[in-house]
């Protein structure tokens, strides 16, 4: 085959591969071929061999991974080799999901949810044309969630995003659901829980480094409430103090927020 790229092919679908082998006038060789791949392609495993026809060619087949990406895929006789990669796209669309987990909130907080559209295997379906952009959601108790604002995939946009608030302590169910028969709803247990049960983390994600080079180096530190089961908790209106430990190498700046 020839060396060359290829986009947008669907995920977890099966292809043959095949490989022409002839002397230098065209006639075709009695040869075994070794194709080799970057993922586990070939009935579970990265690597095959095949041999040859009367008519010089080798075919190997391959199923390509369930998850976006890219696969390369390699044809060698001694040392000649040629290279074909194929970049993958999400299959048909199946179900709407959170885009980034499910979210919690704390008890008088609001969050906001990013709702996206997914194949069976989990990537997000961006190429898509819908034929109904409405999305509805649905609080199973608005005495513990309500939802404030809705969302939809206008333009065929994603993510759909709604805002949510959380009332009182407990856990219901948040159905949201596609005007598109063709998208399963997405029904998912939402936790309203009061911070004192959550923890708090710290991060340091970057540096940043000033534009003095006598300067020292900034640290931004994020602190984030989690809830019990580590998940992101939308907590309004809270003031959080930083303070320094101990030691006297590094200083909190009072003015950054």
């Amino acid at each position: 085959f020839e060396n060359d790229d290829t986009s947008g092919i669907e995920v977890n679908t099966t292809h043959d591969l095949t490989a022409n082998v002839t002397d230098s006038s065209g006639a075709p060789l009695n040869q075994s071929v070794t194709f080799d791949s970057n993922n586990s392609v070939f009935s579970g495993s990265s690597s095959t061999t095949v041999q040859t026809g009367s008519d010089g060619n080798a075919t190997a087949t391959f199923t390509l991974p369930e998850t976006v990406g890219t696969t390369k895929l390699t044809a060698s006789v001694g040392s000649t080799t040629n290279t074909s990669n194929i970049t993958t796209a999400a299959g048909a669309v199946d179900t709407l999901a959170f885009d980034s987990g499910t979210p919690s909130i704390a008890p008088g907080s609001t969050t906001t949810a990013d709702v996206i559209i997914e194949d069976q295997f989990g990537n997000q379906n961006t190429s898509v044309s819908l034929s109904d952009t409405s999305v509805t959601a649905t609080s199973g108790d608005t005495d513990i969630i309500s939802v404030q604002s809705s969302g939809d995939f206008a333009g065929n946009n994603q993510p759909a995003t709604f805002t949510l608030k959380g009332e009182s302590a407990g856990s219901t169910s948040l159905n949201i659901t596609s005007g598109d028969s063709r998208i399963s709803s997405l029904n998912q247990t939402v936790n309203v829980v009061d911070p004192e049960n959550g923890d708090l983390t710290l991060t340091a994600p970057h540096n940043i480094a000033q534009s003095s080079a006598s300067a020292q180096n900034a640290v931004l530190i994020t602190a984030q409430f989690k809830d019990t089961n580590d998940n992101d908790l939308g907590v309004n209106n809270e003031n959080i103090t930083f303070t320094r430990a101990s030691g006297t190498a590094a200083e909190l700046d009072p003015n950054s927020t």
